[in-house]
């Protein structure tokens, strides 16, 4: 049986999905053209309706792309970066995220910072587009780099859990200071005569 709970979960993530599928950018053709020859985009993170986040880009104030933003969308920001390569070619010099996106943007994955900081590096200094092989590999590597730093952080927390748990039994191996009891005083009963 189905709850409440999970129906309204399913629901909101069909509506999502559907959004996506509609607003998600996909080709080169969907974006405008701009003027310019170094090209400077934000990547913002604005409520697009209730408990609904976008992605917005920018060239200056003008709103170049808008659609769903995904938690943790640094790979996103990785097919967007390639598909505006396409369109404005070595035009593009930047891709800067705001603030306001890093949440998203970036998640709880520690990686992800850098993976954007490279995406970023490889538009001040071109190179080829990546194909679907490297950017698997690339993908690869950065969930590689998570799963390090979430083992080296497990294998700091075992430690330290040995050494409270190595405490606590040297504690309790100590002799504890123990009272000896006072002797009884024993009292002669008076005999009844």
């Amino acid at each position: 049986m189905v709850t409440d709970d999970a129906q309204r979960s399913q629901t909101m993530r069909a509506q999502f999905l559907a959004r996506w599928e509609a607003a998600s950018l996909k080709v080169p053709e969907q974006l405008p053209d701009l003027k310019g020859s170094a090209l400077r985009l934000t990547w913002d993170l604005v409520t697009g309706g209730s408990k609904q986040f976008d992605t917005v880009i920018r060239h200056g104030k003008r709103e170049v792309w808008r659609e769903p933003s995904l938690y943790e969308g640094y790979q996103r920001f990785q097919d967007i970066v390639d598909i505006l390569k396409v369109k404005y070619g070595s035009r593009l010099s930047d891709v800067v995220p705001t603030d306001a996106s890093a949440l998203y943007l970036y998640g709880d994955s520690i990686s992800s910072i850098d993976f954007v900081r490279q995406i970023r590096e490889s538009l001040r200094n071109p190179q080829p587009l990546l194909s679907e092989a490297e950017r698997r590999l690339r993908q690869i590597r950065a969930n590689l780099a998570d799963g390090w730093a979430f083992a080296k952080a497990m294998e700091a927390e075992e430690r330290e859990l040995a050494d409270e748990r190595a405490a606590r039994e040297a504690e309790d191996a100590q002799p504890q200071l123990q009272r000896k009891p006072k002797p009884r005083r024993r009292t002669r009963r008076k005999r009844a005569r």
